[in-house]
């Protein structure tokens, strides 16, 4: 086995066990997806104005953010 295949499929079984965590549930998986992304937001007036920080579920986020077409950006 060359070095490439060595070091390639032990990093290639990690992203297969992650993935298949996520596989398995779906939902946990977006939300967990979904905190990080408005984590890192977190420091945006967008985020700030928008109390985003109160938000746990799709639901709230929903709540939290007006539908606007482009003119009302």
């Amino acid at each position: 086995m060359g070095i490439k295949a060595a070091i390639s499929r032990p990093l290639a079984g990690l992203a297969m066990k992650k993935f298949y965590r996520a596989y398995q549930n779906p939902v946990v998986s977006q939300l967990a997806v979904m905190q990080q992304l408005l984590d890192q937001a977190s420091v945006t007036a967008f985020h700030k104005d928008h109390h985003l920080q109160d938000v746990r579920t799709h639901a709230e986020f929903s709540a939290a953010i007006p539908v606007r077409d482009y003119e009302q950006f």
